[in-house]
């Protein structure tokens, strides 16, 4: 069930937050520093957004192997390439 209290505490965080202190885990602190926060273009970018936009047009099929619990809602193992989150 979705918590009010919980949201409201995480966009307040969000809004009035300016530091890191915080993030206790290297890694957590790294990813945030360079990536999270870290605003100037990078020269993977392009090359990830150029993939992203040919993924997107593809019209092929793939089987999806699920390991979890499944999806009470949709069954079907084909996924189309451009659906997929």
């Amino acid at each position: 069930m979705f918590n009010i209290t919980f949201a409201k505490d995480f966009l307040l965080h969000r809004f009035t937050s300016k530091n890191r202190h915080g993030l206790h885990s290297p890694f957590v602190y790294k990813l945030v520093d360079e990536v999270i926060y870290d605003k100037t273009e990078k020269s993977a970018y392009f090359t990830v957004e150029q993939e992203r936009d040919k993924l997107l047009i593809d019209d092929s099929y793939i089987t999806v192997t699920d390991l979890g619990a499944g999806s009470h809602v949709n069954n079907n193992k084909q996924k189309r390439l451009a659906t997929l989150p």
